[in-house]
C-alpha cells in the first residue's frame, strides 16, 4: 500500500501580504490600535528592521518621521501607518483615534417654577452619571430677644468685613462695615432674625465677636450658619447668657482653611449653651499666633454636655480644651476621648496633642458602649475598633485611653478624674 502525500507550497517572501522584498521581514507595532483624541502622542514599540520610512493615510492623521504620532493634530477616525524599508519590505498598523466624549447637556429652559413637571436634560453623550450642588447662598442668621410692643437697641459687635448685607428682620436691609452694627426695633416685629451676608456683597462678612459685650444677653438662637466663610470664632459667643441660648442649625459652619482660624473662648460663660455640634467639621482649626487652638473654648460653661468623638481633631495645640467644663459627663467625656482615639488609631496620627487642663471632668477606664449611639464600641467603629489579641487589643475606654496616651501617639490629657481605672 503506498501513501500519497500532498504538500501546500511555501510562497516567496515576496509574496506574503505587507512585503515586497526577499529579505527579512518588517514589522511595525504600536502598544494598541485604540486612542482616544486627547491622549500622549504614541510611538511604535517594535519598527525593524531599522532605517525605514513610515507613511500615513489617509489624510487627517498627523506623524512624524519616527513613527510618532501626534494626536493633538490629528482627526478622529481610522488609519493605517505604513513601515517600509528600501529592499526588503513594509508592513502596516491599524490605528482609530476616538473623538472625546462630550459631556454638555441642556434643558430647555434656564427657569422653571415650582410647580413645573419634571425635566429631562438633552445628554449629548449618554452613559454618564449625575451630581448636583446646591450653590444658593445663604446668609449667617441670629435671632435676638425682643419683646412685643418694646422699643430696643440690638447690637452686634466687633464685625468683620467691608460692605455687607444686613437684613434686620423687620423690612429694614443695610449695608454696613467692620465693627459693631446696630439696629432699633419698635416692637412691631418681636424676636427678629438677623440675617448676615449677599451673594453680591463686594466686602463678604466673615466674622463677629460677642466678646462679652453688645446684645450678649439677648442672643436666642442661631438657626443658619449659611454660606458665610468664617475667619475664626475668637470669643463668637462669650457672654451670651440668655437662658434660652441655642444654636439650632442643622447646617454646619464653614471654618476658613487659611489665617489660622481658632475657637477660643468661644463660649466661654455663657451657662446654659448645650446645643449638638457634633455635625461641625474641626479639622481646619489649627492655632493662631495670639491664642491656641481651642484655648478654654468652654470654659466655665456649666451646662454643655455632648459627645463630640465625631470631631477630627487636627492641632497638637489644643491647651485648656476642657478648661472648667463642668456640664461634660462622665458618659459624654469618655465617649468622646474614645472616638478620638480610634481616629487616631486608623489614620496613624494625629500624635502629640497637648489637651491639658482637663479639669471638672471624669473619665470611666470601664465604659464599653457608646451613650451617643447606644452601641457597644466595637459595634460603633467596626473594623476600625482595635480587636487583634495578638497585637492592639482593646477591650473598653481604658485601653482606648491608653494607647491614645502611650508612647505611639503621645496625647497628653492631665487634669481630670478617673474611675474603674
Amino acid at each position: 500500500m503506498s501513501i500519497i502525500s500532498i504538500g501546500i507550497p511555501i510562497p516567496d517572501r515576496s509574496a506574503l501580504p505587507g512585503q515586497t522584498g526577499s529579505g527579512e521581514e518588517v514589522n511595525l507595532q504600536y502598544a494598541t490600535q485604540n486612542y482616544c483624541a486627547n491622549s500622549s502622542n504614541p510611538s511604535p514599540t517594535v519598527a525593524t528592521p531599522a532605517g525605514g520610512a513610515f507613511s500615513y493615510a489617509p489624510g487627517g492623521i498627523s506623524g512624524g518621521a519616527n513613527g510618532t504620532i501626534v494626536i493633538a493634530n490629528s482627526q478622529p477616525g481610522n488609519y493605517i501607518v505604513t513601515y517600509t524599508v528600501a529592499g526588503v519590505g513594509s508592513a502596516n498598523f491599524p490605528i482609530n483615534i476616538s473623538a472625546l466624549d462630550d459631556a454638555s447637556f441642556s434643558y430647555s429652559a434656564s427657569a422653571f417654577c415650582a410647580d413645573a413637571s419634571n425635566q429631562t436634560p438633552i445628554v449629548t453623550t449618554p452613559g454618564g452619571t449625575f451630581t448636583t450642588q446646591d450653590i444658593t447662598f445663604r446668609p449667617f442668621q441670629m435671632q435676638f430677644e425682643v419683646s412685643s410692643g418694646v422699643s430696643k437697641t440690638i447690637t452686634i459687635p466687633n464685625t468683620v468685613g467691608s460692605s455687607y448685607t444686613v437684613n434686620w428682620g423687620d423690612g429694614t436691609t443695610t449695608t454696613e462695615s467692620a465693627g459693631n452694627i446696630s439696629h432699633t426695633y419698635d416692637g412691631s416685629y418681636p424676636n427678629p432674625t438677623v440675617s448676615i451676608g449677599a451673594s453680591s456683597d463686594t466686602g463678604p462678612f466673615t466674622t463677629f465677636s460677642f466678646a462679652n459685650t453688645g446684645s450678649k444677653s439677648d442672643l436666642l438662637d442661631v438657626p443658619q450658619w449659611g454660606s458665610i466663610v468664617f475667619s475664626t470664632f475668637i470669643n463668637m459667643f462669650s457672654g451670651c447668657n440668655n437662658a434660652n441660648f441655642q444654636i439650632s442649625a442643622t447646617d454646619a459652619p464653614t471654618i476658613s482653611s487659611t489665617g489660622n482660624p481658632v475657637m477660643s473662648y468661644m463660649f466661654r460663660s455663657p451657662s446654659t449653651f448645650n446645643s449638638d455640634i457634633s455635625h461641625w467639621d474641626v479639622s481646619n482649626i489649627d492655632g493662631g499666633v495670639a491664642y491656641y487652638s481651642f484655648q478654654a473654648w468652654l470654659q466655665n460653661n456649666s451646662s454643655f454636655n455632648q459627645n463630640l468623638s465625631s470631631w477630627d481633631i487636627q492641632t497638637t495645640s489644643c491647651l485648656q480644651f476642657w478648661s472648667r467644663a463642668f456640664g461634660m459627663s462622665t458618659e459624654n467625656f469618655t465617649d468622646t476621648i474614645v472616638g478620638w482615639a480610634v481616629k487616631v488609631y486608623k489614620n496613624s496620627g494625629l500624635y502629640d496633642v497637648d489637651m491639658s487642663t482637663a479639669n471638672g471632668v471624669t473619665f470611666d477606664c470601664s465604659r464599653t458602649s457608646d451613650n451617643a449611639s447606644g452601641q457597644t464600641y466595637a459595634a460603633k467603629y467596626g473594623s476600625d475598633w482595635p480587636s487583634n489579641p495578638a497585637g492592639e487589643n482593646w477591650t473598653n475606654a481604658g485601653d482606648a485611653f491608653d494607647y491614645l496616651t502611650g508612647t505611639t501617639a503621645n496625647w497628653s490629657i492631665t487634669q481630670f478624674a478617673s474611675q474603674n481605672c
